[in-house]
């Protein structure tokens, strides 16, 4: 992944059925290079969430000093290097239809781009942007990549699918704590109004609460008794609805001794009758 034959290796991809390609190196094909509707969505099916336009996002949301290319990863045309400030070159997304400086691309809103401070003697202090096609050439491919595994490997919403499509209970329960959340970087789709897909872009960071609860829901959805005295320690902290409703799933799919009035206590409408439920299950459990 820090040579540039990513095309070529993308076809050999594209043409088997071997699905064996390395994630980041396709995510890092849908970002830098321009791919047909088919191939990105031939892509997509092997990939945990869609990385489309997130990467971006990501950088996005970081800092000036993240987000900036030090001058050395870059590699420009003599004109270029000449006419434009290269300390605080970065990557963002267009805001607006323009004609890329580089070429006769025309970049729409939403694209990557990037951005370099021109300094012609009549433009002090102006920016110029450059078009996804020419950042191939310009930025070296090691780093290029080097931003996309950083970014992959520290997103929490590609975490968590995994451990879903492998049913790691273990890492799900983990994640309850918020301190091992924090490392990651986890959003949602506030126009939609519901929690971020795994096809979804991320457009605005979840609250640590919101992400619980969804962890929370994933280990009822997956069934593990495990998970029940994990689950039954963090009541007080937490909805007393959305952890009941899991237990209660995890209860009805491993048929606990007294399940079914187990069931009746989680199920019914009021929080006392839920937490007596949680309490005689916590009682089976310790036997």
């Amino acid at each position: 992944m820090t040579e540039d034959t990513l095309p070529e290796n993308l076809r050999k991809f594209l043409e088997s059925d071997d699905p064996a390609t390395d994630e980041k190196t396709l995510a890092g094909a849908v970002i830098w290079y321009d791919l047909n509707t088919t191939e990105r969505d031939t892509i997509s099916k092997t990939l945990p969430i869609e990385p489309k336009e997130m990467v971006a996002k990501y950088w996005m949301k970081q800092k000036a000093k993240d987000i900036a290319i030090d001058s050395k990863d870059l590699n420009l045309p003599k004109k270029i290097k000449d006419y434009y400030y290269l300390e605080g070159a970065h990557l963002e997304l267009c805001k607006k239809k323009m004609t890329c400086r580089g070429c006769p691309k025309v970049m729409i809103k939403g694209e990557l781009r990037l951005s370099l401070g021109y300094n012609g003697f009549t433009m002090v202090g102006t920016n110029h942007y450059f078009c996804r096609k020419c950042v191939t050439n310009f930025i070296k491919p090691s780093v290029r990549y080097k931003l996309i595994e950083k970014w992959w490997e520290t997103n929490g919403w590609i975490r968590l699918s995994k451990a879903l499509e492998k049913k790691d209970t273990d890492y799900l329960i983990k994640m309850l704590d918020d301190r091992k959340r924090k490392k990651y970087v986890w959003g949602r789709n506030p126009k939609e109004g519901k929690w971020l897909g795994f096809s979804e872009y991320i457009l605005q960071t979840s609250t640590p609460e919101e992400i619980k609860k969804e962890i929370i829901g994933k280990l009822g959805y997956l069934g593990d008794k495990k998970a029940l005295s994990p689950l039954i320690e963090i009541i007080d902290e937490n909805d007393i609805g959305i952890v009941s409703t899991s237990l209660s799933k995890i209860v009805k799919k491993n048929k606990l001794e007294n399940s079914k009035e187990i069931l009746k206590f989680l199920k019914s409408n009021e929080e006392g009758m839920k937490r007596m439920g949680a309490s005689m299950l916590k009682g089976i459990l310790e036997e």
